[in-house]
């Protein structure tokens, strides 16, 4: 892994950070290279950003908790953290360019345009979605669609299905119940 010297490089940032704590180093250790991946795509591509994120990362979660019990969920574990580092990093960056620019106005904190990682995860968001609505019955991707992505009430799909609106806030609510234990299943909820 170009960015970080050799996994070594791991082995020397869990050691320094988790010193006193071997169940935190073990977990760094086993998801140190599904989270660098995860780091590098986010960041584009540069490696010594991500190098430098994953230390963070370690360090982070050293001093605000211990990893989950399950070994299993320590790699989601440590992508949560580098999830938010990521999105203070790209906040960070734009600032930084509205400050050189002169434009305080756009540096302030409170800005509209999402960050990159957040769209991309917005896209994988929607993907997942969609694979698991795909897998529904004919009737309930179209009441999904209906009320969710035609932006219709629940009185004008009653009407068009000529029972109650009570009816149809149930089947919504079904509808949502089994999309839900698909998405589990999946592993997206």
């Amino acid at each position: 892994m170009a960015g970080l010297a050799a996994a070594g490089e791991f082995d020397n940032t869990a050691s320094a950070v988790a010193e006193g704590a071997p169940c935190l180093r073990e977990a760094f250790l086993r998801s140190a290279g599904d989270v660098y991946r995860f780091l590098l795509v986010r960041l584009g591509g540069d490696r010594d950003a991500a190098g430098e994120l994953l230390q963070e990362c370690c360090r982070h979660a050293w001093a605000h908790g211990k990893p989950p019990v399950d070994p299993d969920a320590w790699p989601a574990w440590f992508c949560g953290i580098a999830r938010n580092l990521v999105r203070r990093h790209w906040r960070q960056r734009r600032r930084a360019r509205c400050r050189e620019a002169g434009d305080f106005e756009l540096a302030r904190p409170l800005v509209c345009e999402p960050l990159p990682d957040e769209v991309l995860a917005r896209e994988e968001t929607r993907g997942a979605l969609m694979l698991a609505i795909s897998e529904m019955s004919e009737k309930d991707q179209d009441l999904l669609f209906a009320f969710y992505f035609d932006g219709r009430s629940s009185a004008s799909i009653a009407a068009e299905l000529r029972t109650t609106i009570k009816a149809v806030e149930t089947r919504l609510r079904r509808a949502r119940g089994r999309l839900r234990k698909i998405l589990s299943t999946k592993g997206a909820t």
